[in-house]
């Protein structure tokens, strides 16, 4: 089952979140060798158009594999062109063989800034 986690992301700053895959049972690292990750923002959950996605083949998102780390990143530049203050997303793992885990989920909030 997934972990759930809401997001704040400040409008025109750099944005990090690291979460780590760990087993259920033992809490050990998950070895995320030969995996990809994918992560879209909607406005809602039946809403079809993604406001934002995320992926490893995109550079949003950085799997270090040996230590189980899934980070999301965003640049400045990228977060200055979010024009929603709300969302909901999930972020899913995806093996070599197909299978789709989903980490993390919950509701997006994009604040907003004053030094621009």
């Amino acid at each position: 089952m997934a972990a759930y986690l809401d997001l704040e992301i400040e409008r025109g700053a750099t944005y990090t979140c690291e979460v780590l895959a760990v087993d259920d049972d033992t809490r050990a690292a998950i070895d995320l060798t030969d995996y990809t990750a994918r992560m879209m923002i909607k406005r809602s959950t039946s809403e079809a158009e993604a406001l934002l996605e995320l992926t490893t083949g995109n550079g949003r998102i950085i799997i270090t594999v040996g230590t189980g780390s899934v980070m999301i990143y965003l640049t400045a530049i990228e977060t200055a062109a979010l024009d929603w203050a709300r969302g909901v997303y999930d972020l899913e793992l995806v093996s070599i063989g197909g299978e789709v885990t989903r980490l993390i989920e919950g509701a997006v909030t994009v604040l907003a800034n004053v030094t621009v």
